[in-house]
């Protein structure tokens, strides 16, 4: 006869939740279905407390029958020979050791009729405080999200805490933290979490402050704190005893206006009619630009008065927007496709206008000298361009000998708003074509933005390497080459900067560059050296066999005599 409980020794249970103790019999003889009774002490060795029979209604003390009678506690049979304690609510005085046995049936009195577990009963203290955060937040300044979480450490248990963005009846998690002390984010803030945008900021006390950069017009909604208080139990498994979800506050993010200073300068200033005329468009001090954006212009013209015309009316010469595209206006959109005015961008933060004859309309037929009266109407803002790149190869030799080392550079080049050495970086992968001008490429190796460097597999002995010698300049070292490394190589980059108007990690255009031949052959002169030592060889050969015919030829001759 045995009679066992669950699989552990002690129970977990946090305060005012339920839990159920299970206990059955084995081996047993006698009738199927077996009773069974459940007992407490508040210590292993203290006096004991009946709680509940399975077959005597009056079995529970006089402390717990008000309980039983309510159904707080209760068992329940499972099987004939399994049944289960339940409490529905437990309370701190449930704490203690807990003893079920079973009145014997066999004939024979033999193994054991009782069987123990110890349950603790953790206080209910985790408390989570989160800070109001501010109701409104201008577009592309940062927020702090504050929450407090802690609890009274009376068992080994650990705490997490995590955010998130309610928006209507969507909520989307943005960061979480623990319990084993990792971090990890909701989809759409991962990037944003890798490149800085949003950071946790852990403090004393239970105090940890979220982070958020540069807000969008996204990240306005209510921010909820949830605080949870976890055990680890023996296998590796995390369980949930308790959490508490409290809802911070509701941020509105107002959209900011960009705000920028405009320079509008004559560089080509004409003297007479027909002459041309060009004007730069200067944009400076910018604030508040969104994220990604890009700058575009539009050109105005105003008449001067006493031409027959309103004054006060402007005619649109024509536009460009963030992407370079030209919108004509009316009055001019044949003088722009012919050619004679040029709408153009010099620079992300420059434009310039040309006129390549300059037309003077007065209310009499003579030309007058021109000097034009300039001022600033508009600018449309859309975005601003970042830095232009371009990639470059060489190699320091386009013919090697078997087991001598190929080297070919690959070298970046900047220009325009040239970001800072530290807020540059490249991705660069080296490819391989057997055949020239093939169309079917083997990655050979790469080294990624943060500097780590991976081969890949190849049907060769030879051997690669990578080297960064500066920011700008990677090279690829083919040590012991053979004749299956001859082919077309090639070098795929990808430019990351730091964009000083966002403060985000960009990242640019892939950049490919052109492909360069290498020949792997045989050396010709210790092919021709051993091809001599053979001649020399045979010319010795066939000397010797002339000498012994010749001496041959003598012995004849005085045999003869």
């Amino acid at each position: 006869f045995f009679l066992s409980l669950l699989n552990c020794v002690v129970l977990l249970c946090r305060w005012a939740q339920p839990i159920s103790i299970r206990c059955d019999v084995h081996d047993y003889g006698g009738p199927d279905e077996q009773d069974f009774e459940w007992r407490m002490s508040t210590t292993a060795t203290g006096p004991k407390t009946n709680i509940i029979s399975s077959f005597d209604p009056g079995y529970s003390h006089a402390s717990l029958s008000q309980r039983v009678a309510s159904g707080d506690i209760s068992v329940v049979r499972l099987k004939d020979n399994q049944v289960e304690l339940k409490i529905a609510e437990v309370r701190t005085q449930d704490a203690g050791f807990y003893e079920c046995q079973t009145p014997s049936t066999d004939s024979e009195i033999k193994g054991n009729y009782k069987a123990e577990v110890q349950l603790i009963v953790i206080p209910h203290t985790l408390k989570v405080s989160p800070a109001t955060p501010p109701a409104v937040v201008p577009e592309g300044s940062d927020i702090t999200l504050s929450c407090n979480v802690t609890r009274e450490l009376s068992q080994p248990t650990y705490l997490s805490v995590s955010w998130s963005l309610k928006k209507g009846s969507v909520t989307e998690e943005v960061l979480s933290f623990g319990p084993q002390g990792g971090v990890t984010t909701g989809s759409k803030y991962a990037r944003r979490y890798a490149d800085g945008g949003i950071r946790l900021v852990p403090g004393k006390n239970g105090a940890f402050d979220l982070v958020i950069s540069r807000v969008t017009m996204s990240d306005d909604g209510t921010y909820e704190c949830n605080g949870t208080e976890w055990t680890h139990e023996s296998g590796g498994t995390w369980v949930k005893i308790v959490e508490s979800t409290k809802e911070m506050g509701t941020v509105t993010v107002t959209a900011t206006e960009p705000s920028f200073t405009l320079t509008l300068d004559p560089v080509v200033n004409p003297k007479m009619a027909a002459d041309p005329t060009e004007l730069v468009c200067r944009v400076s001090n910018i604030t508040h630009l969104p994220l990604g954006g890009r700058l575009g212009v539009s050109w105005l013209h105003t008449p001067l008065p006493g031409i027959g015309v309103d004054p006060q009316t402007s005619n649109a010469v024509g536009s460009l927007d963030a992407h370079g595209n030209l919108l004509p206006g009316s009055t001019y959109s044949d003088r722009l496709q012919s050619g004679a005015i040029a709408l153009s961008r010099v620079q992300p933060d420059t434009f310039k206008l040309r006129f390549l004859r300059t037309q003077v309309r007065t209310n009499r037929t003579d030309f007058n000298p021109l000097t034009p009266d300039l001022s600033v109407l508009t600018l449309d803002v859309c975005s601003l361009t970042g830095p232009k790149f371009s990639v470059t190869i060489q190699s320091d030799a386009s013919t090697v000998y078997p087991w001598e080392t190929a080297k070919m550079e690959c070298t970046l080049s900047v220009s325009g708003s040239s970001p800072k050495t530290d807020d540059l970086a490249y991705e660069v992968r080296w490819f391989f074509t057997r055949l020239r001008g093939g169309e079917s490429t083997t990655q050979v190796g790469g080294v990624d933005r943060f500097g780590v460097v991976r081969k890949d597999a190849r049907n060769s002995s030879s051997d690669v390497s990578i080297e960064r010698k500066d920011t700008h300049t990677y090279t690829l070292n083919i040590h012991g080459t053979q004749d299956s490394d001859s082919g077309e190589y090639h070098c795929v980059s990808t430019p990351w900067y730091l964009s000083p108007s966002t403060g985000v990690w960009t990242q640019a255009e892939e950049l490919t560059s052109a492909r360069i031949f290498l020949t792997v052959r045989f050396r010709e002169r210790e092919r021709g050296g051993e091809r001599e030592r053979e001649r020399e060889g045979e010319r010795e050969g066939e000397r010797e066999r002339g000498e012994r015919g010749r001496e041959r030829e003598r012995q004849r001759e005085r045999e003869r005599e």
